[in-house]
């Protein structure tokens, strides 16, 4: 049942309560932030937002979110198998792990998105009819599909594509080779990274780098471990291939980006 899926709540509640550990496996987030107090900040992995006036942020399953201060909003939380229901499968897009800038409501759409999740929370707290709430989900999805200024959000996505994405995400810090996930597919090499380039503008091997350079950030950042461990936990046989692999594609080693982020450096 679809109230099994989707949590409502509000973001000042959600996240007193929440733990801290930055994997979040189970979900991606929807935060509709209506105003935030002075002072207050929302970080979403390394980046921090700061007076945000009726914007969504989209946040993706691993990502790690934190509240410093108050806000007035809500957090909507949506399990893993609710992209699996039909309604719902290929707005999975929305929720890139790459790019976290929030969305901003046109002024004409605030009472309306106000309005979704009003009546969404008066739904699934009252007699909880699952087609009232699909067809509140599915106008609210849709609304922030149109509002979301990112390109590759809007490509339409297929089965294959979900399977692969999903195939990368449990294996990428084992398999990084294409031949690997095109036969996952049953497809060739070749007609796979037609498929990426297609779709969401990179190969598969751009597309592996980016989530192996997103996770070596979170882990930089936000675990007590030391740079040997995290680049063996993410693949790397010997910690001086992952500094290199992640000073071509971030500009620093390891060590510089810790030093940016004011995190001290573990032996």
């Amino acid at each position: 049942m679809l109230h099994n899926l989707v949590e409502l709540n509000d973001i000042n509640s959600c996240y007193s309560q929440r733990t801290k550990h930055y994997d979040r496996h189970d979900c991606s987030e929807i935060l509709w932030i209506n105003y935030m107090e002075k002072g207050s900040s929302i970080t979403v992995d390394s980046d921090t937002f700061t007076d945000l006036n009726y914007q969504f942020i989209l946040i993706g399953k691993n990502q790690y979110a934190a509240l410093n201060g108050r806000a007035k909003g809500l957090s909507l939380c949506l399990k893993n198998e609710f992209f699996r229901m039909g309604e719902f499968s290929t707005l999975r897009a929305l929720f890139s792990p790459f790019v976290n800038t929030p969305v901003q409501a046109k002024e004409e759409d605030i009472e309306m998105l106000d309005s979704f999740l009003r009546l969404f929370h008066l739904e699934i707290s009252g007699t909880n009819y699952q087609p009232i709430l699909v067809s509140l989900l599915v106008g609210l999805l849709n609304k922030i599909y149109l509002l979301r200024p990112i390109e590759g959000a809007r490509h339409k996505r297929s089965r294959r594509l979900e399977k692969l994405i999903d195939l990368v995400e449990e294996n990428y810090t084992k398999n990084r080779g294409t031949s690997f996930y095109a036969k996952e597919l049953g497809i060739t090499p070749k007609r796979l990274n037609e498929i990426l380039k297609e779709r969401i503008g990179v190969t598969l091997n751009q597309f592996i780098a980016n989530m192996i350079v997103l996770e070596a950030k979170r882990r930089l950042v936000l675990v007590d471990k030391n740079v040997n461990d995290i680049s063996y936990e993410l693949g790397f046989k010997e910690q001086a291939y992952f500094s290199r692999f992640f000073k071509k594609h971030t500009g620093q080693t390891p060590t510089e980006f810790i030093s940016s982020t004011n995190r001290p450096t573990l032996p």
